[in-house]
């Protein structure tokens, strides 16, 4: 039980370092002793990878490997709740979160944590496991969801190709599309989407929420604004220029409390008194110096 509880103080600790690393709370030294640590007991639990790791990611506070290991398990987990998603009936996402049955509804959102995270912390190498799990969502109550999580995910990784073959099978359709489709053409990105008005959008409160659950980052695909697509594609990119920042304080610190020693102008007085107690040469050391000794015959 102390074991369990330990690990619950170690995840909160990890969510409140992600906070004060975002805001220059923490220095970035520190903030990586504390993700090393607290990565060594999410990689023991599947759902701290899923809700934590990403956070972790975006203020730069994972190394190469732990990152490689993230994304290994999170296309495993998709693989393995690819066939759970497939089989969700079609309905509205307020019938699936009121009827759905509770082991069902938690892997649907363990399957969509983890196609969140992936999505921020993968590169274009992960655009298959992203669009396979979309493929998986594609005609249940989550499709809208996934098909943010997808597109948000290849646009970041720079996977543009990949964008264009996907969303050629895709029914771009209502305001996600709409707003990507605008987003898209103002960032300029080569990307190229046909979207068609669809019904009023609803804010969709208890699907952001239940999303929150599992990893709090994905809050933002219940949000097709581009707005939210602006957000997602730049996680990561604030908190490296404030690291900088914070790394930049310390160093000016470091010098305003180093000892300083001025160095002395040639119109210093202590330097010209100095060169005042230099001996001069003389007269007679002088002549001694330059004079030309003849050998006697």
């Amino acid at each position: 039980m102390q074991q369990g509880t330990a690990s619950l103080s170690t995840a909160a600790t990890l969510n409140t370092a992600t906070t004060f690393h975002a805001t220059g709370g923490f220095t970035a030294a520190l903030n990586r002793q504390i993700a090393k640590k607290t990565f060594q007991a999410a990689s023991q639990s599947p759902a701290r990878l899923r809700s934590s790791f990403a956070g972790m990611a975006v203020s730069k506070t994972v190394t190469p490997k732990q990152t490689a290991q993230a994304v290994k398990f999170y296309r495993q987990d998709l693989h393995k709740h690819a066939d759970t998603v497939s089989k969700v009936p079609a309905q509205s996402v307020t019938s699936f979160l009121d009827n759905t049955p509770k082991n069902v509804l938690n892997q649907c959102l363990e399957a969509l944590s983890s196609a969140a995270s992936l999505a921020v912390v993968g590169t274009a190498a992960d655009a298959p496991a992203l669009i396979a799990f979309y493929q998986a969502a594609a005609n249940g109550p989550l499709q809208e969801t996934a098909a943010m999580i997808t597109a948000r995910g290849l646009l970041r990784f720079g996977a543009y190709e990949a964008f264009n073959e996907w969303v050629q099978t895709v029914d771009t359709k209502g305001m996600f599309w709409m707003e990507l489709s605008q987003y898209v053409k103002e960032a300029q990105l080569p990307v190229e989407i046909l979207a068609h008005p669809g019904k009023s959008f609803v804010p969709q409160v208890r699907l952001a929420n239940w999303l929150e659950r599992g990893c709090p980052i994905n809050r933002l695909n219940a949000d097709p604004s581009r707005q939210a697509t602006k957000e997602w594609l730049e996680l990561g990119r604030a908190s490296n220029a404030q690291e900088a920042a914070v790394e930049a304080a310390e160093k000016s610190a470091q010098k305003a409390t180093a000892p300083q020693t001025a160095p002395l102008s040639q119109t210093d007085p202590a330097l010209q008194a100095t060169e005042n107690l230099q001996p001069a040469a003389s007269e007679e050391t002088t002549a001694k110096a330059t004079d030309v000794v003849t050998p006697a015959v």
